[in-house]
């Protein structure tokens, strides 16, 4: 298999191309691998509480100063990260803590903006990071550890239960979320992926493997239905419980009905979370 040095250089310095542009495939690359460990679950299934008709509007603009921002240093670099507890939260008492990973050219901010309404119906903090370089997230820099040191940082404020943490990012962010699940970064108790995902993936190396939902439009303009289907039987093969959720008449751009499928997604990590304990 020839991949041009333009494309490597592509995913190790930015970390945000989808796999696929290199042509590697999914599901193809198990076959007899499944007898060698334990096999997890794959389920699909439809959302129709998403009534937005294909398009929809492509207008979407991130909030600036609506979200708190706060600042660190990793590796020696700057970094910022928004948070936002839920409206109704009261007391310290830690809260389950939702880690949102945005798309390429947006920030942590419109991933709040899209998650706000869950954190206030459900009394969560959510802590979204913006990614070292603006077009994607980078596996060098934003790396698990990257994340566990923001909510080191992001506990001195914020009421977060470390035992309850969720992990949900949209497209590159998507992509991103993946990967960490298939380390199980942050002990996290499930991971979301909205609209992305790799079709080439590898095997996991830890022997905890979390619980993934994907969460795709039908008309998604950058990932097929199919190609979902297969890589979430790639990871059901590795040992991950994998569920594709399949959204009618709802595209890749997740800002025109944010709110309801970011609602949707929390019921879902919630049943995951649930079924991880059990």
């Amino acid at each position: 298999m020839r991949v041009s040095l333009l494309s490597l250089l592509m995913v190790l310095n930015l970390g945000f191309v989808p796999l696929q542009t290199l042509g590697l495939t999914g599901s193809s690359d198990w076959a007899g691998f499944a007898n060698a460990q334990t096999v997890g679950s794959f389920a699909e299934r439809r959302l129709d509480t998403v009534s937005r008709p294909f398009p929809g509007p492509f207008d979407y603009t991130e909030p600036e100063d609506e979200y708190a921002a706060h600042s660190m240093w990793h590796l020696l670099l700057p970094r910022t990260y928004h948070a936002y507890v839920g409206y109704y939260h009261r007391g310290e008492r830690p809260r389950p803590t939702v880690v949102l990973l945005h798309g390429s050219g947006r920030g942590g901010a419109s991933m709040i903006d899209m998650w706000q309404r869950v954190a206030d119906e459900n009394d969560l903090v959510l802590v979204a990071p913006d990614s070292a370089m603006r077009r994607g997230w980078s596996p060098f820099l934003d790396t698990s550890g990257f994340l566990d040191r923001v909510l080191d940082h992001a506990a001195e404020t914020y009421p977060i239960d470390r035992e309850q943490i969720y992990v949900f990012g949209h497209s590159a962010g998507a992509i991103h979320a993946t990967g960490l699940a298939r380390e199980n970064a942050l002990n996290a108790v499930a991971f979301g992926a909205h609209g992305g995902f790799p079709k080439h993936v590898g095997r996991s190396a830890v022997e905890t493997r979390a619980s993934i939902s994907f969460f795709l439009g039908q008309w998604d303009q950058l990932f097929a239905v199919e190609d979902a289907r297969a890589t979430g039987q790639a990871l059901a093969a590795n040992g991950h419980d994998v569920t594709l959720a399949v959204l009618p008449n709802h595209s890749h751009w997740y800002y025109a009905d944010g709110p309801a499928v970011s609602r949707d997604a929390w019921r879902l990590l919630q049943r995951d979370s649930r079924t991880a304990r059990n």
